[in-house]
């Protein structure tokens, strides 16, 4: 089975916007097909995205105060580097 490429933007938002932060990350994975992986992506499989490391985007200041942690992927590649599913809105 190919191996895709999925590119994710995570963002952390705060009470106080000046504490928010972003970070891109990439991960593999292995599907059938490129449906394999939208499924895989948009059922929200709760076990997939918490191998999404957010540290990185989490402000640790004491005057900081979490909200939420939003993950959204933005770019697919297949096993030949071919981009095959974008979404600029985020990037």
């Amino acid at each position: 089975m190919p191996t895709y490429t999925v590119r994710f933007h995570l963002r952390s938002y705060h009470t106080d916007e000046k504490f928010d932060r972003q970070d891109f990350q990439s991960k593999e994975i292995i599907a059938a097909d490129l449906d394999e992986v939208f499924v895989l992506l948009d059922d929200f499989d709760p076990s997939f995205y918490e191998t999404i490391d957010d540290s990185s985007v989490i402000n640790h200041d004491e005057n900081a105060e979490l909200d939420e942690v939003n993950i959204e992927y933005i770019e697919i590649k297949d096993d030949k580097g071919k981009i095959v599913y974008e979404n600029n809105s985020t990037t």
